[in-house]
């Protein structure tokens, strides 16, 4: 994108301030410390150099009686003074750790400070015969912080068995209308109902068993294609004609046969040793391999020729 609208020149200028500032930042950082050891090192040599020769001074001018003595406070108060130039030393690198760490602190605390705002309910199944259908009732969704519904007023039903697109320009809200089925927000008016069960109600387990969920955009882990399309049931490869058969289903089986390792073939973080349609493919057998009650796909078929959509027949 960078190169595409050259911006690079822009974008370097940009890199070079905050870099400045950094490397700014930790010169300063790193010349106090530079300083600060050697001279505390350099305090610390002569005050006991200091003791010592006054405590020399002392034990040759005094009685024999008492030199042992003044020997012993000499140790001891060596002793002492070292402690306290410790101390001083320890609570100079605390004042200078210690605005990282309140940052630091302050970043995490906002984090565990945050409330949830998608609670689990506690009905982990359906009791109804039928299964696989998903109404909408009256429903509006809004961003957080938006001004206007993004959706108005959505009532329809789909049926087990039946296909349900939705068509509109980019924008219009089609990702944000099925990313509400996962309850990946929460709808802002009216109710979603899966097998007669507002998604609400469900624990998320239990609703996202149900679903076999296709992203927009292609996403693979680092791992093999076996765990990459079993990652629905923790990575496990012990259902090899269940593998071969959503590979088949999604067009993919032909492309993984190819490959000299074949399903345990490695994949890269990101799937960046795969192609745009070959990710999208995977994608997709993974949805199938779950064998889920509804399929979502979120323009998952943008990275496929024309071709393959139409050889893709998903049970």
């Amino acid at each position: 994108m960078v190169r595409a609208y050259n911006a690079e020149s822009y974008q370097e200028e940009k890199f070079e301030k905050a870099n400045e500032e950094l490397t700014g930042t930790n010169l300063f950082t790193s010349r106090l410390m530079s300083i600060l050891f050697p001279g505390m090192t350099l305090i610390m040599s002569g005050l006991t150099l200091a003791i010592y020769w006054v405590g020399v001074y002392m034990i040759n001018a005094s009685a024999v009686t008492v030199r042992l003595a003044i020997f012993s406070d000499m140790i001891v108060f060596s002793s002492y003074a070292m402690q306290v130039i410790m101390a001083f030393m320890m609570l100079v690198m605390t004042f200078i750790i210690l605005p990282r760490a309140l940052v630091g602190a302050k970043r995490i605390n906002e984090v565990l400070d945050m409330e949830p705002k998608i609670r689990d309910g506690k009905v982990i199944g359906s009791e109804l015969f039928e299964q696989g259908e998903i109404e909408f009732r009256h429903v509006s969704f809004r961003y957080p912080d938006a001004e206007e519904n993004i959706l108005s007023d959505i009532s329809f039903t789909a049926h087990r068995g039946e296909t349900v697109a939705f068509i509109g320009s980019t924008g219009s809200g089609k990702s944000t209308l099925v990313n509400l089925i996962p309850r990946f927000y929460d709808v802002t008016e009216g109710e979603i109902l899966i097998d007669g069960i507002n998604v609400k109600e469900y624990t998320q387990e239990a609703l996202h068993n149900k679903l076999g969920y296709v992203p927009q955009r292609a996403v693979l882990f680092t791992g093999s294609v076996c765990s990459n399309v079993t990652y629905g049931d923790n990575g496990r490869c012990e259902a090899p004609e269940l593998l071969w058969k959503s590979l088949e289903i999604a067009q993919a089986d032909e492309f993984i046969h190819r490959l000299e390792e074949s399903a345990d073939a490695s994949v890269a973080q990101g799937g960046t040793n795969f192609s745009g349609g070959q990710k999208q493919r995977l994608s997709i057998a993974r949805a199938i391999y779950r064998r889920p009650e509804i399929y979502i796909f979120d323009d998952s078929f943008s990275a496929l020729d024309y071709k393959t959509t139409v050889l893709l027949e998903i049970p």
